[in-house]
């Protein structure tokens, strides 16, 4: 008799119920969409971050080829630009070329490359001294290079600034002093 009643204790008192396990599915399923919903949003910030420094990188070419050249067969004393156009569908890129002070696409225009920005991520604004304008060239002009920005010399500070989709408060924003030729890139937080 002392045996059926242990035997019957036993059983009572192991595993766990139905309830119980379909709550710490709950939970588990909770944590882990938490989990993925801020690693995609952070997959997305280091993709935009990325594009950010790789447009930046381009400008730092081009000054680093006017001062050396492209290629080793160049000459030196090549212009090299960069040509930004913030209008809608030409938002998502921007274009390498050199010989002239602008790109208009004409005959004495020689495009090097033309690179196209990841998707979702398009140029929101491109600022002269804190003035905005839709097209946009910076030319790299050697020896020195002295930096031209739309064929000018008179301004000093230029800033290109990309948007995200689904991510409204982060832009990221390529600086460029004129005078010093200093490229910087960063993401900013919006206020």
């Amino acid at each position: 008799m002392i045996i059926r009643n242990f035997k019957k204790i036993q059983l009572r008192q192991s595993g766990f119920t139905v309830v119980e396990m379909v709550v710490v599915l709950i939970i588990l399923v909770v944590i882990l969409s938490v989990i993925l919903i801020n690693f995609r949003k952070g997959e997305r910030i280091e993709e935009f971050r990325l594009a950010t420094q790789h447009l930046a990188s381009n400008l730092r070419m081009a000054q680093t080829s006017a001062l050396t050249g492209l290629a080793e067969e160049e000459s030196l004393g090549q212009r090299y630009g960069v040509h930004f156009d913030s209008t809608a569908g030409n938002d998502d890129q921007y274009v390498l070329f050199k010989d002239n002070y602008t790109l208009d696409y004409g005959e004495n225009d020689v495009i090097i490359e033309i690179f196209n920005l990841p998707l979702e991520i398009t140029i929101s604004e491109l600022l002269i001294d804190d003035l905005p304008t839709n097209n946009l060239d910076v030319v790299f002009n050697p020896p020195k290079p002295t930096v031209y920005v739309n064929s000018s010399t008179d301004s000093s500070i230029v800033e290109i600034k990309l948007a995200r989709e689904f991510i409204d408060d982060v832009q990221g924003i390529i600086t460029l002093n004129r005078i010093t030729g200093q490229v910087s890139a960063q993401l900013q937080t919006q206020e």
